[in-house]
């Protein structure tokens, strides 16, 4: 059985362009019951037609069989081959409810099938007229005018058209009149079978496609300069006609022009903004970008883009907005797409491990990498667990999608909640327009690093163990939950066990989230590590600083007092000492560091004598009982600066803030 020909395939298989001069590709589908010769009948007296249409369309008139109809027209659809469809009776109307393409029936309506009759009539007296749907209303007003008898009958469907013709048979007509696979029909049933369709009503379903075309071009001309124009709503945007007159303009741009946007229409672009070489660029179809315009004394930065119609300029749309906003914008953009946003910037081997215990913990963290499964990081703060997160997750099959970290204690409840499962719009009062998604959408088929877990309050806690269990997020305010692929990685300086002992933390979440534990060892457990950390750390900090070359006489000065220092904030202190001794500069020669009254002065840490060793300063090493009084204290050793004595306890700053509203 014949399928679909190399010229079928190829048969104008373009895109439709918005062009006056682009002839619309019509197919006109003939189906059959039994295709018994190429071209049928009917398709040769088609033919007889088409060089009335040869300048306004590109008519192809095919023969297929009934049951090849729709996957043809499909084809005609996969291939853009075809930008409209005629067809005939009930194959056209079956097509339009399964094609996209649009379909121009063939209907055999009033008088224009009175040849057919005539020719009819010579055979039988009695004469059947078979139409799809419904009879032929004209004609049966004209029933007594003809010197034949009329039988008329209505069809849907294929065996509503055999019901029918065997109707009629028994009716004694000798001849139905009707569409190619009717008279096929009538020949099956011993019956002659008549052609409706002439080249009139061939004639008139081609203006009807002509028509529907020019119209749907008109349509998408008028939609494509709504949507250039509605595009640009955020900027002054205004449209010019070929002339260079103002079509159109916003609210936007009248404000920018301080002009009253019902009086600027029709004038000229060159009388708006004399000298911006606006109107020629429009005559000749040329585009201006970022081109900075003066109006009354406003700086304007403006785009202009042209468009065309037949081949010819018929307009352009210049779009601007205040070069400050536009600054602003620029501003946003870098923030918003810089190096590192939602992206791990470390890797597994930026982990210093000298000591055997880092060892271990590095080895454990490659293994964690290979599986989706959550990790539960513990160590004191300032120990590098956001590191080792970044690390593992680098190391891991996720390593080129996202990296999403938020610290649980830096943010208040309510902003966190929104941070992490974001809100539909209108959820609460200063909501973005539109909504906005949470951290955890940002982050799918990524990683979420969930900092200071501990801190999270218990009802967020609820929340979270839902994303974990059910693997989707509900929006404040939303009713339709977001399903999500992310795999998590929290931490905490906190001992969540007690934690749980104090209602403080959830028992089913800590067993939810310490699938894989690993814990980072502080400095002080690891001093074999301090060496190599610091001139790693003095290192980077001398190329950001443009410090003097003698960095590492400066850090093995120091040395001897850095590994005999307890180091209560862990790197992170280190880092803030190596920083402040790098300002000092080189060593005094032939001086210890002892003797040295101005390192003493920025570096009293490392001469604290108050302070032996070991002495517990960490928020965690204190018992619950005195840890309210542990951070007063600490917080007037730094004169009330809440960020130092956060330094100093391990913990975040809004910890510190907490605890001592929490003492009042």
């Amino acid at each position: 059985m014949p399928r679909f020909s190399a010229a079928d395939r190829n048969f104008g298989a373009t895109d439709i362009e918005l062009h006056s001069d682009h002839r619309p590709r019509i197919v006109v589908l003939l189906s059959h019951l039994r295709l018994t010769q190429v071209p049928s009948r009917l398709a040769r007296t088609m033919h007889e037609v088409l060089p009335e249409f040869g300048g306004e369309a590109d008519v192809r008139v095919i023969d297929r069989a009934f049951d090849q109809a729709l996957e043809f027209g499909h084809e005609l659809e996969r291939t853009r081959a075809a930008d409209i469809l005629v067809c005939a009776g009930a194959t056209g109307a079956f097509l339009r409810k399964h094609l996209q393409l649009p379909v121009v029936l063939m209907r055999a309506h009033g008088v224009g099938v009175a040849p057919s009759l005539a020719q009819a009539s010579r055979v039988s007296q009695r004469v059947g007229v078979l139409t799809y749907r419904e009879i032929n209303q004209e004609l049966e007003l004209l029933r007594g005018v003809f010197k034949f008898d009329l039988v008329q009958g209505a069809y849907t469907d294929l065996e509503g058209a055999r019901g029918q013709v065997r109707r009629l048979a028994r009716e004694g007509c000798g001849v139905v009149v009707g569409s190619p696979m009717v008279a096929e029909i009538a020949e099956e049933e011993g019956l002659t079978g008549a052609l409706a369709l002439s080249g009139e009503l061939f004639r008139q379903a081609l203006e009807d496609a002509l028509a529907l075309w020019r119209g749907t071009m008109k349509e998408q001309a008028k939609r494509h300069r709504l949507d250039t124009v509605l595009r640009e709503l955020h900027d002054g945007v205004l449209v010019l006609d070929r002339d260079g007159r103002v079509e159109l303009l916003n609210l936007a741009m009248a404000n920018l022009l301080e002009v009253d946007d019902e009086r600027v229409i029709g004038r000229r672009i060159g009388d708006l903004l004399p000298g911006c070489g606006m109107e020629e660029a429009v005559a000749s179809g040329r585009e201006i970008a970022n081109k900075v315009l003066t109006v009354k004394g406003r700086s304007l930065l403006g785009n202009l883009v042209t468009f065309e119609q037949g081949g010819k300029a018929a307009g352009a749309v210049l779009t601007a907005r205040e070069t400050a906003e536009v600054q602003r914008a620029d501003g946003h953009v870098r923030a918003q797409s810089r190096p590192g946003r939602f992206a791990a910037r470390h890797v597994l081997r930026d982990i210093v491990a000298e000591s055997a215990e880092m060892r271990s913990v590095v080895m454990m963290a490659e293994r964690y990498a290979q599986t989706d499964s959550t990790v539960l990081i513990t160590g004191e703060s300032g120990t590098g667990k956001e590191l080792l997160a970044q690390g593992i997750h680098n190391a891991s099959s996720r390593r080129d999608r996202p990296f999403v970290a938020i610290n649980c204690g830096a943010l208040a409840e309510s902003l966190l909640e929104s941070e992490l499962f974001g809100y539909e719009e209108g959820a609460f009062t200063g909501s973005r327009r539109g909504g906005k998604p949470g951290l955890f959408e940002a982050a799918h088929t990524g990683t979420v690093f969930l900092d200071e877990i501990g801190d999270m309050p218990p009802l967020l806690q609820t929340r979270l163990l839902r994303v974990l269990q059910e693997r989707e997020v509900l929006r404040l305010g939303g009713v339709e939950p977001t399903p999500i692929d992310v795999r998590v990685i929290a931490a905490t300086h906190r001992d969540l066990n007690e934690e749980i002992v104090t209602g403080d933390f959830r028992d089913d979440l800590y067993y939810r989230i310490q699938v894989l534990r690993v814990r980072v060892p502080p400095l002080r457990e690891r001093p074999t590590d301090i060496r190599a950390i610091a001139f790693r750390l003095a290192e980077r900090l001398a190329r950001r600083m443009n410090a003097p070359s003698s960095v590492d006489a400066i850090v093995t000065g120091l040395m001897p007092r850095l590994q005999a220092y307890h180091w209560p904030g862990n790197v992170r202190e280190l880092q803030s000492i190596l920083e402040r001794a790098l300002l000092l500069g080189p060593f005094p020669e032939n001086e210890s560091i002892d003797d040295a009254p101005l390192i003493r002065e920025l570096l009293p840490e490392l001469f604290d004598s108050l302070r032996p060793a070991g002495q517990p300063t960490e928020l965690r090493d204190v018992g619950k009982a005195s840890e309210i009084a542990h951070v007063k204290r600490t917080v007037d050793d730094c004169g009330g600066n809440l960020g130092e004595a956060a330094k100093r306890l391990g913990v975040s700053r809004s910890t510190v803030w907490r605890r001592l509203r929490s003492g009042r």
